[in-house]
């Protein structure tokens, strides 16, 4: 782990975890990534970030940044740009990317688990068989469906990992784990646009060393839900153990149990967190290859694909038959959905503005 990342000053930090807090946990702008606690031996993760030992930095200290690990990689604090990730701004509305392909998997027992065209664990699948990745940061559920962040190194359990988990997941805490304890050191992670955010800042400090290689996935969000106020809202209603499959279509919350149930969006909006409703980025932006439902028929994925990285696991996955391929796909709905999630991160802005409440960080630097 010394050998791999890069030693960074030991001097007194001006912002930590306590900044953090004030800032960002506190007023519930908190994503629950992971990021802040991933390297950080003097923080926890239970729920919430939480310190567990006081931040004194000595010489078995991991290094810190600037502002310490914690503050300094926290997707909140401030935000990566296109720009800074790849060189280039690119498009307005769905920033830079190489091409948008539609892709639905191939092999029916990924089909089977999907959440629509099974794109990413086909792409995944395939880089595993390859030997491309040594592992994958994904999220799997508990029998309630709580979400559950692992370190998955075989197809067959990134095949029962698939689908889509409607809240918050720490995932990237995991790659402290990954690369500290598993010593992988080339490895994919599926994650949600604020996760991304948090995992391209790693990149960019802490783990800006050449023997580590991180592919990031990202996913189309345009929310999460809390986990605890909708288990609360369903109540008895809803047992969870019977639930096969969760989706949003069409405006609705739909749930396939014992019995099909679709709750109107609306109704359940209100267990949507604070940090999602001031979050301007739905695509994925930052990430090597953005993947979700929007754009195309049902049963298929759009794939944007923004890097050489991408471009390499989509070939990849095409040429061991994992995948097929299409070449329309609707720009409308896609770009529809960005302007509408950075609409509404604008006017909640401007509204916490006006009304002298806190503020994200990156929203006010």
């Amino acid at each position: 782990m010394q050998q791999l990342i890069r030693h960074i000053s030991l001097k007194r930090k001006s912002l930590g975890f306590d900044e953090l807090k004030a800032e960002v946990i506190d007023p519930g702008f908190c994503t629950r990534c992971g990021a802040c606690v991933a390297f950080c031996k003097n923080l926890g993760f239970n729920g919430q970030p939480k310190k567990i030992s006081e931040c004194v930095l000595d010489e078995g200290a991991l290094e810190c940044s600037k502002n310490g690990t914690c503050y300094d990689h926290c997707p909140v604090t401030t935000a990566l740009s296109s720009e800074d990730v790849f060189g280039e701004r690119g498009d307005e509305s769905l920033g830079f990317y190489r091409k948008v392909v539609p892709l639905r998997a191939t092999k029916e027992a990924i089909l089977q688990k999907a959440q629509d065209g099974g794109a990413v664990t086909s792409i995944l699948c395939a880089a595993l068989e390859s030997g491309r990745i040594e592992g994958v940061l994904a999220v799997d559920k508990d029998e309630r469906w709580r979400s559950i962040p692992k370190v998955v190194t075989s197809i067959e359990d990134l095949i029962n990992a698939a689908g889509t988990k409607y809240w918050a997941s720490h995932t990237v805490q995991n790659l402290g784990k990954t690369i500290r304890e598993l010593k992988l050191r080339k490895i994919a992670i599926v994650g949600t646009p604020c996760q991304i955010n948090g995992v391209r800042k790693l990149q960019k400090g802490l783990l800006n060393v050449k023997q580590l290689e991180i592919i990031t996935v990202g996913l189309f969000c345009m929310e999460a839900f809390s986990y605890e106020k909708l288990v609360e809202y369903f109540g008895s209603r809803l047992d969870l153990k019977k639930v096969k499959k969760m989706d949003i279509k069409k405006g609705k919350f739909l749930i396939e149990s014992t019995e099909k149930i679709e709750i109107p969006l609306s109704e359940v909006k209100r267990f949507v967190p604070e940090h999602c409703l001031v979050c301007t980025d739905f695509s994925a932006e930052l990430a090597d290859i953005s993947v979700g439902s929007v754009g195309t028929p049902a049963g298929w994925s759009t794939a944007i694909v923004r890097s050489q990285v991408g471009e390499e696991l989509l070939k990849n996955a095409i040429e061991k038959g994992y995948v097929q391929i299409e070449e329309a796909v609707s720009f409308g709905p896609v770009k529809k959905l960005v302007i509408n999630k950075r609409d509404r991160a604008t006017d909640e802005i401007k509204r916490r503005k006006n009304e002298k409440l806190p503020l994200p960080p990156k929203a006010v630097k």
